[in-house]
């Protein structure tokens, strides 16, 4: 059975306008599909394809507008705020801009959920240092944020997903704002998180590069749909969609050097 399941899901966000028609913006249309327990599942796509609301729809950051979604066995639609609090529980969130707190040290800010879940001062302890060994820092558990590269922070903000155990994780653009080199330790990482506690991740790209290195299979969006789906290997090496076909032809393009121009910046041509 799959743990992830989209029948017929549709977000719309209505914006108010007050002296028009309000507008009505569909950021997600009609998904059906179904992610595996285990997968690494990617979802590419431009800005304002609608991949974010659409992860966020697992964990019902964002309300479905209609169809049905189910999340480890669990209509997530019909669920009180009790049950959708230990649902969230169970999914883990890397963000892009890492949303570590500044005042507190490394130890503390993998600690914060399991303090928010109730845990003593002990396990929470224990746990933190653990997963903080896992993610190759333990020797900066007391050291601050601001004092980290791009890299280790994302590993923070790793280590803390996987504070509460969770059985899901949702990388939202987790390696965007890292360099080539930090983006592929980070995605080694996740593999790990993959393998080592069999924890599914659903992993948000603008990049085929990114995608392609890591996930089992992919959903490619544009305009709110799901306009591609498949194994990583045959939608790369045989694109249906032209929004597919560009990602891997801008791939390769970068790949080979050819986007880069003699200043150093990039051009389309």
């Amino acid at each position: 059975m799959a743990l992830i399941s989209f029948k017929n899901v549709s977000k719309t966000f209505i914006t108010k306008h007050h002296f028009h028609k309000n507008e009505i913006n569909s950021a997600v249309v009609d998904a059906t599909f179904d992610i595996e327990e285990g997968e690494v599942f990617g979802v590419i796509g431009h800005s304002g394809a609608g991949k974010s609301t659409l992860v966020r729809l697992i964990n019902q950051l964002e309300k479905t507008t209609s169809g049905i979604l189910e999340v480890d066995g669990h209509q997530v639609g019909n669920l009180s705020e009790k049950d959708l609090k230990k649902l969230r529980s169970e999914i883990g969130m890397v963000f892009q801009q890492f949303n570590l707190f500044g005042a507190k040290n490394v130890l503390k800010n993998v600690e914060f959920p399991l303090k928010i879940a109730g845990e003593t001062k002990e396990n929470r302890q224990k746990k933190a240092l653990e997963l903080l060994d896992f993610v190759g820092l333990k020797d900066r558990a007391r050291t601050f944020p601001g004092k980290l590269s791009g890299g280790q922070k994302q590993r923070v903000g790793i280590a803390r997903a996987l504070a509460t155990n969770p059985k899901i994780l949702l990388a939202d653009e987790a390696t965007s704002a890292l360099d080539p080199e930090t983006t592929l330790d980070v995605l080694r990482l996740l593999k790990k998180v993959n393998k080592k506690f069999g924890i599914t991740i659903v992993l948000i790209t603008h990049t085929m590069s990114v995608a392609r290195i890591i996930c089992d299979r992919i959903a490619v969006m544009d305009s709110g749909k799901i306009v591609e789906i498949g194994e990583t290997d045959q939608v790369f090496n045989n694109p249906q969609h032209p929004t597919t076909k560009k990602f891997v032809q801008t791939m390769h393009a970068l790949e080979s050097g050819k986007l880069e121009d003699k200043e150093g910046g990039y051009n389309e041509n």
